[in-house]
């Protein structure tokens, strides 16, 4: 009915139906698609989602303003996020932002890959070091603990023979979850690590 209401709102153009329900449903026109403009956006999601990332790896405010630097070697993928840059700014909550190919790595920042860029956060001044290493660690021995124990089920003979095949599935998931979990804490360890030098 909303539909309907604004139909009948709209101007008219000569000899187009006189209700919404007698139209045709729209064709999707290819000719109208533009692949460079979403490439574009896709290295900008890219940016955004890798800060995003970080900022959840280093424990940091959802809230707080960051600094960014990009470095890259394709000048079209930097002259597109220059571009773009507000968007980047505003969505991945920055105070600063610098598109740079030739930029050295700040000391003490966290780094990710990204639309084929290295994305450089600086923490200093943002995280204790020392602290976060020793969260992750705590969290790491947990996860390594509990992988411990679905690699034993899945290791023992007489659980696979008997348990019914979802459970082995729901398993051999947790498995694959713990284990990746695994891997991505022993890399923020080392971020930090490297950080802190």
């Amino acid at each position: 009915f909303v539909c309907e209401e604004i139909w009948q709102a709209l101007p008219r153009l000569a000899g187009a139906p006189l209700s919404l329900m007698q139209t045709s449903f729209p064709r999707v026109d290819s000719g109208l698609a533009d692949s460079a403009a979403a490439l574009e956006m896709e290295q900008v999601m890219a940016v955004i989602t890798a800060v995003r990332n970080l900022r959840g790896e280093m424990n940091l405010s959802p809230g707080q303003r960051l600094d960014l630097l990009i470095r890259g070697a394709e000048a079209e993928t930097l002259a597109a996020l220059r571009k773009n840059s507000e968007v980047i700014i505003h969505l991945a909550r920055l105070q600063g932002l610098t598109i740079d190919a030739a930029a050295a790595r700040p000391p003490q920042s966290a780094a990710a890959l990204a639309a084929g860029c290295e994305l450089f956060v600086p923490l200093a001044g943002l995280v204790d070091f020392a602290q976060e290493e020793a969260r992750l660690a705590k969290e790491l021995k947990k996860v390594e603990k509990e992988f411990a124990g679905v690699s034993g089920k899945l290791g023992n003979e007489n659980f696979v023979a008997k348990a019914p095949p979802e459970v082995i599935a729901k398993e051999q998931g947790k498995f694959e979850e713990l284990s990746l979990k695994q891997e991505k804490l022993k890399a923020s360890i080392r971020v930090l690590q490297e950080s802190a030098l």
